[in-house]
């Protein structure tokens, strides 16, 4: 027996997944990834051999680097959603959070990210250093594949698949120390950017700005 679909949640998912139809919101987050990774790499090159400093500038550091990038990369994705996207195929208003609202979602943002970083840590407890890799890049996929569920995104589970198969080859590889866990998040990245650039190409392709009448 199948399941009717509710119209109002079909309505919500296809307004939620309209934030994704150009690529920018991907190519948004690959870079806030890509800023965390060169971040990572960075302190662990700067703090080489010290390892009370590179866990206080890790600790410390990781979350003002997602949430200042996250709100730098936010403003310019809506930028250019208003340069490109809304001439194309329309305006969408989606609800902005002021004052204590946001700086709600931005405390939910941080706790959100140091649970995740937590949990890796407790489930690699007892692994060898490189299955950290592989649980890393497992709790990621888990995630890709909830988001591409939850807006009905197919691109979101290809590249769910890659990002376990990115954590699998280095722990097959070995792969240990903050610096290559930099390294392998700066391919999660990749793997953002370059898939934001090629729905952005085939959106560009396919569509036009909305010719204005002029009387």
């Amino acid at each position: 027996m199948n399941r009717e679909i509710n119209p109002i949640d079909e309505m919500i998912q296809r307004t939620k997944r309209y934030w994704y139809v150009d690529g920018l919101a991907e190519m948004g987050a690959g870079v806030v990834i890509l800023l965390y990774a060169l971040y990572m790499i960075g302190v662990s090159r700067f703090a080489r051999g010290n390892e009370t400093i590179l866990a206080v500038a890790l600790g410390l550091g990781q979350p003002v680097v997602i949430l200042l990038g996250g709100l730098l990369v936010k403003r310019t994705v809506r930028y250019f959603k208003e340069t490109l996207t809304f001439p194309r195929t329309g305006y969408v208003s989606y609800p902005r959070q002021k004052g204590s609202g946001r700086w709600k979602r931005i405390l939910q943002t941080a706790l959100i990210a140091a649970a995740v970083g937590a949990t890796v840590a407790l489930v690699s407890q007892g692994l060898p250093e490189n299955m950290t890799f592989l649980v890393s890049g497992t709790m990621v996929a888990l995630f890709l594949i909830y988001l591409g569920y939850s807006l009905g995104l197919t691109r979101f589970y290809v590249i769910a698949g890659l990002t376990f198969l990115l954590g699998a080859a280095s722990a097959l590889l070995n792969f240990q120390g903050t610096q290559l866990m930099g390294v392998f998040f700066g391919g999660i990245g990749l793997m953002w950017v370059f898939s934001g650039l090629f729905t952005l190409r085939n959106y560009l392709r396919n569509t036009e700005p909305a010719q204005v009448d002029h009387e």
